[in-house]
């Protein structure tokens, strides 16, 4: 996925170690001008980086990437989707991100674990579709003590690309586990999240190697390995006709249930009337 390559990430540890300034955009702007624009907001509310996939093309030094199918891994919209790097093809309704089990509710976590332990600069949260729903960011100590690491104010942003959130951090101790909170109930729809990455001091990104999460829309769809067409158009038909398969399958399941509970009670009355 053509997102922001290492260069971008290289650029980003000058930018946060510091104020970001105009000069700061501009570099990473000139590292991927054809893909990314970037949002200066100086150090206290995340620098944002929108972004999109170009149409695959022959470029010196990189391979083509299809925009025609890649396959899911795991389950659609199942946490364990924002683990390893981001695959998403493009903004959207798309199965290989994570998604809560309902649209809106108030409070909704994400939580990552990782190989190594990592004392980020910056974690970078991929947002696919709907994004800006991401209020707080917290670590865990070895003994299990959750502690917040940074707040924001959540606020609806564009839909029309990638946003890659890039969060910094100042944390004096390395950590494995980090748990992001979405206020959905700010942010209109499915809050998705492709990936979350932890940037240190190298310049290095660790991804996460386990997730878990409040819900998930995987409880409703239970679809697995799926190959999907990445056109703006057939991902939403794809996506509109999963939801309503899981939907019947919801009010079959409902139905059968209804059905057997009847059976029970002709059963009983039946049983009621031989001892008459």
């Amino acid at each position: 996925m053509l997102i922001v390559r290492s260069v971008v990430m290289l650029s980003l540890v000058c930018v946060l170690v510091g104020p970001t300034s105009a000069d700061d955009a501009n570099r990473i702007i000139a590292a991927e001008p054809d893909h990314a624009t970037v949002s200066n907001f100086g150090t206290v509310t995340p620098l944002i980086i929108f972004s999109s996939e170009p149409e695959p093309e022959l470029v010196a030094g990189r391979t083509p990437h299809s925009r025609r199918a890649w396959a899911l891994s795991g389950r659609a919209w199942g946490p364990e989707q924002a683990t390893g790097a981001p695959n998403t093809p493009q903004a959207g309704d798309i199965q290989s991100a994570w998604a809560s089990l309902e649209t809106d509710r108030p409070v909704e976590w994400l939580e990552l674990e990782y190989n190594r332990e990592v004392a980020p600069i910056a974690i970078l949260v991929y947002e696919t579709h709907h994004p800006g729903a991401l209020e707080r960011i917290t670590l865990f100590r070895p003994d299990g003590k959750e502690i917040e690491v940074w707040t924001g104010n959540p606020q609806a942003l564009p839909t029309d690309k990638i946003h890659i959130r890039v969060v910094p951090l100042q944390v004096d101790f390395p950590a494995r586990r980090f748990r992001l909170y979405l206020d959905s109930s700010a942010v209109p729809g499915w809050n998705e999240i492709d990936a979350v990455g932890l940037l240190d001091a190298a310049g290095k990104t660790e991804w996460a190697a386990a997730a878990t999460a409040s819900s998930t829309y995987a409880e409703k769809s239970g679809r697995n390995g799926m190959i999907v067409s990445t056109s703006a158009t057939t991902n939403s038909i794809v996506t509109e006709q999963t939801r309503r398969l899981a939907r019947l399958e919801a009010k079959l399941e409902q139905l059968q249930s209804t059905v057997d509970d009847l059976k029970a009670i002709v059963l009983e009355q039946a049983r009621n009337k031989d001892r008459e």
